[in-house]
């Protein structure tokens, strides 16, 4: 590439390093959006996996004394999480860094517990306390 005397070559350089920027920008973009849906996913499906156990708290709670649910708590490949259950309701799936909480029904007389991936755990309502056991 030559310059004349117009100064073509200065414009077409700043005119391709422009669009090698606007590729380069793009190409950044769509990397940090997968990685974004990736993360929504796994966040995603640690709801759920909360969900589940919230709604087997419900269940016992709610069918009264002697009722129990069972309810498997599934094994993620290479992402384990744990889900702690408080005395308050509260129900906390923890996965690496990131933490999802979830409410159930009952505000009191439920067992804290811990309950990790990969396990079955019943679930039952004992007059109106809720106890979890492996």
């Amino acid at each position: 590439m030559f310059n004349d005397e117009k100064g073509m070559a200065t414009v077409d350089l700043i005119f391709a390093t422009l669009i090698a920027i606007i590729i380069f920008g793009i190409f950044i973009a769509s990397v940090d959006s997968s990685l974004d849906k990736t993360n929504m996913s796994d966040f995603g499906h640690m709801r759920l996996v909360g969900e589940k156990v919230v709604s087997a708290i419900n269940t016992a709670y709610t069918n009264g004394n002697g009722y129990s649910v069972n309810v498997t708590i599934t094994n993620i490949e290479n992402a384990p999480y744990t889900i702690n259950v408080n005395s308050n309701g509260l129900v906390t799936v923890k996965y690496g860094t990131n933490s999802v909480t979830l409410e159930s029904i009952p505000k009191s007389n439920i067992e804290t517990k811990t309950l990790n991936s990969g396990n079955t755990y019943i679930v039952n309502n004992t007059n109106g306390n809720i106890k979890i056991s492996p």
